[in-house]
């Protein structure tokens, strides 16, 4: 096994178990402690890996799960935000669905409209709408991030400069008051703030699993948010968030 097989194997490992130790790998490999470390490194240099003392770890602030491990995750939650969301939709609409495994929930529910008009950049999506009858799909092109299966980049953003919506759903990695909706991938980020640049009417539905968190991308401030749908919120946080004017709808 040369170098480069060797460090495949190891991040295969930091995805499944969040950790490695220099003395494991060096057993399990049958190479000296310095060329396990050395591994690490450069490991480190290409991949969301953090070289620490005696092993590596993976790094969570910067790792995103790839969206098809995603798609059952607060699956229940998901459904429920997805129905709740689209009862501001009306019949005849433009919408911008954003990527993200809750925009697709979203998508799901759709059916029960007519005449709509979708744009997404998420390729799930459009997999599962173009089939209706009712239904448009327009797709935004550019380049394919493929752990994520959405599309981004200059090409979209032009696309997206000469369309308007006449509401957008967006979802996030995190949400909190001060910093709004962040995620991971500056592309995707761009993306996302350009589409609710054109949107009448912008929505934020989330998971209560973001609430707290912060990611180095900014998608949306709160002054920009016009309803936030999420499954369950404290009374204290939901009077912050209606304090920039937001209609914060929680499942009951």
């Amino acid at each position: 096994m040369n170098g480069k097989e060797r460090q495949h194997e190891i991040y295969k490992m930091l995805r499944e178990d969040g950790s490695v130790k220099i003395h494991d790998l060096s057993e399990q490999f049958d190479v000296t402690r310095e060329t396990a470390r050395r591994d690490l490194y450069e490991l480190s240099q290409s991949e969301s890996v953090k070289v620490i003392r005696g092993g590596a770890v993976l790094d969570m602030v910067n790792h995103e799960t790839a969206y098809a491990k995603r798609l059952n995750t607060n699956i229940f939650a998901k459904e429920a935000i997805a129905k709740e969301s689209i009862e501001l939709i009306h019949d005849g609409d433009t919408i911008y669905l954003d990527y993200g495994t809750t925009c697709l929930q979203i998508a799901k529910t759709l059916t029960r409209y007519k005449n709509l008009s979708i744009v997404t950049n998420s390729l799930p999506i459009v997999n599962y709408l173009y089939k209706f009858d009712d239904i448009d799909v327009f797709v935004l092109g550019g380049d394919v991030r493929k752990n994520e299966e959405s599309l981004y980049g200059d090409t979209a953003i032009a696309a997206i400069k000469s369309l308007s919506f006449n509401i957008g759903f967006f979802s996030g990695s995190g949400l909190t008051v001060k910093s709004g909706l962040t995620n991971h991938h500056r592309g995707e980020a761009t993306i996302s703030r350009a589409a609710a640049s054109q949107c009448e009417k912008i929505i934020v539905s989330v998971d209560q699993s973001k609430y707290g968190l912060v990611y180095k991308n900014r998608i949306l401030d709160l002054d920009a948010i016009d309803t936030l749908v999420i499954d369950h919120m404290q009374d204290d946080q939901i009077a912050l968030f209606k304090k920039h004017n937001i209609d914060v709808r929680t499942i009951n």
